[in-house]
């Protein structure tokens, strides 16, 4: 050809067949660690080396788990591996709300601070023939928390008054190691057959002397009836009451204990383990006594029984 020195070259370069192995291993490399275990399943289950119920073994999966997981493979794209999106294909859209509808919801809210979502939804319904439900003014509320006014809830928090408590470290130097001289004092409430009764037990770390009563109501009026019948056992030797923070072993209680000049020392709450010895005692009773007055309704009957097991 007149002006044109030789002729035009094409340079082509065919990939071998082992460029194809290494971007496949280049793949797999970033697959995910679930999707890795996927494929080396499904690589020894092909290689023939292994049974389909030894990979299961080495894999601890389910035969039918590794025919999904074939299923699924396809060999020229090594993604198929990977979890499949769980996604619902159709998800709630999104309610198109009115701009009228959310200015009136704010125009509400500044007009009367304290009121939540359901009053709200209650005087749109009133007022303006509007219907809307409660979780959509919520909505509303939050999207445009900010341009509405911030309110303050007031809590009224009771001041309870500390009371001074003798504790029992506190009197354990003043004690003499007498009998009767320190008593540990309690209430159980049981649930029998037909109806539930308290009881009031004593016992003495000393000597291991208990008594115990039944009542219909954990008062301080049976608790200062027990006292009457504890000091008369005691013989008028009780000095020091130990009894927990229960609202029985106060006002009567406490007005007959000042009288007999009973010091009352008081456990830490939630602290049981202080009244070893009494928890013991109502341990005792529970079960072995308890099946003997289960199917009673008296409560004097029931204090006749329980008179009996303790002088057994």
């Amino acid at each position: 050809m007149k002006g044109s020195i030789g002729t035009a070259t094409y340079l082509s370069y065919t990939r071998p067949y082992w460029g194809k192995v290494i971007s496949k291993l280049n793949y797999v490399e970033k697959l995910s660690p679930k999707a890795k275990v996927r494929y080396k399943a499904i690589n020894l289950y092909s290689s023939g080396d292994y049974s389909l119920k030894q990979i299961c073994e080495i894999f601890e999966i389910n035969r039918s788990t590794f025919y999904r997981w074939r299923e699924k493979y396809k060999p020229n794209r090594i993604q198929s591996l990977e979890e499949r999106s769980r996604r619902p294909q159709r998800v709630r859209a999104k309610v198109v709300r009115n701009h009228q509808v959310e200015m009136q919801v704010c125009q509400i809210r500044k007009k009367y601070p304290y009121f939540g979502k359901e009053k709200i939804k209650r005087i749109l319904e009133r007022d303006y023939g509007i219907n809307i439900s409660v979780s959509s003014v919520g909505r509303i509320l939050t999207q445009h928390r900010s341009i509405l006014p911030k309110v303050k809830m007031q809590i009224k928090r009771i001041k309870t008054l500390k009371k001074k408590r003798t504790r029992i470290a506190q009197v354990k130097k003043d004690m003499k190691g007498m009998v009767s001289e320190w008593l540990q004092i309690d209430t159980i409430e049981l649930n029998l057959r037909f109806t539930k009764v308290f009881l009031f037990s004593a016992v003495d770390p000393l000597s291991k002397l208990y008594y115990v009563r039944a009542y219909h109501r954990a008062t301080s009026l049976n608790a200062r009836d027990f006292l009457f019948r504890l000091t008369y056992l005691h013989n008028y030797r009780i000095k020091y009451l130990q009894v927990d923070n229960g609202s029985e072993w106060e006002k009567y209680f406490v007005q007959e204990v000042k009288k007999r000049k009973i010091t009352l020392v008081y456990n830490y709450p939630k602290s049981s383990k202080m009244n070893a010895f009494i928890e013991r005692v109502n341990g005792t009773i529970q079960t072995e006594y308890l099946d003997r007055f289960y199917g009673e309704t008296n409560i004097s009957k029931i204090n006749e029984i329980l008179y009996d097991c303790l002088i057994e």
